[in-house]
């Protein structure tokens, strides 16, 4: 169990302290008399979102459940307790353990118990949305095909599929022009679509890219790169 004990004092509006009360004043807590909520009883936490970064959340599929411990409070199946000082923070704690998690879990260095934590935690956020737009853009080919005025730009990527992507998307590729090959590092959704087009270099006209194939290049790499058969 991850004791974060260094979380600050919550206060209320006038600056009182909230001890005993498991609602901060911004009262995100569902429990209708905090006052009784004494240790053993439970509580729901009604945040949904927990933001990690900018346009990055984790989504909750449904609320954290509390357990209160004397002066701490549990995040149930999270392998995570808080002081009941602390829970104006709860969700900076919240994503500070996902985040210390996470790397153990890519490290493969979780203990037992992390491991069964960390099970729950995927279980309980939309991970898939997450690692998705945690992710990094990859480098990608393409060629333009249409230009609109209102800098829309309709591509054909390098593995044949084609779409249009909105100007506040395509950043440099509005100035290219149909026909130009270019290179990107282009983030995508869940469904594949480009959300974020990058680091634009212009490869040329797209018709006379892999013309000139080199003559001493192994005949596969001559088929790769458009040299023919």
């Amino acid at each position: 169990m991850i004791s974060i004990g260094d979380m600050p004092v919550a206060r209320g509006p006038s600056g009182a302290h909230l001890a005993g009360d498991l609602r901060p004043a911004y009262g995100h807590y569902e429990s209708a008399d905090s006052s009784s909520f004494v240790a053993g009883e439970r509580c729901e936490f009604g945040q949904m979102l927990f933001c990690i970064e900018d346009g990055i959340s984790l989504r909750l599929r449904k609320p954290l459940e509390l357990l209160r411990h004397g002066r701490e409070v549990e995040i149930r199946g999270w392998g995570l307790r808080v002081p009941v000082l602390g829970l104006d923070r709860l969700d900076a704690a919240v994503v500070r353990h996902f985040l210390l998690l996470q790397g153990k879990a890519e490290r493969q260095a979780l203990s037992e118990d992390e491991h069964s934590a960390w099970m729950c935690i995927v279980d309980a956020i939309d991970y898939q949305r997450l690692c998705v737009d945690r992710a990094r853009p990859a480098y990608a080919e393409g060629t333009i095909r249409t230009v609109r005025e209102d800098g829309a730009v309709y591509v054909e990527w390098q593995d044949g599929e084609r779409e249009w992507v909105p100007a506040r998307t395509a950043g440099a590729l509005t100035w290219l022009r149909p026909g130009d090959a270019f290179g990107a590092f282009v983030r995508q959704d869940v469904s594949g679509r480009a959300t974020r087009v990058e680091g634009v270099t212009s490869l040329g006209d797209s018709r006379t890219l892999y013309q000139a194939v080199p003559a001493d290049w192994p005949h596969v790499l001559r088929v790769a790169e458009g040299g023919g058969a």
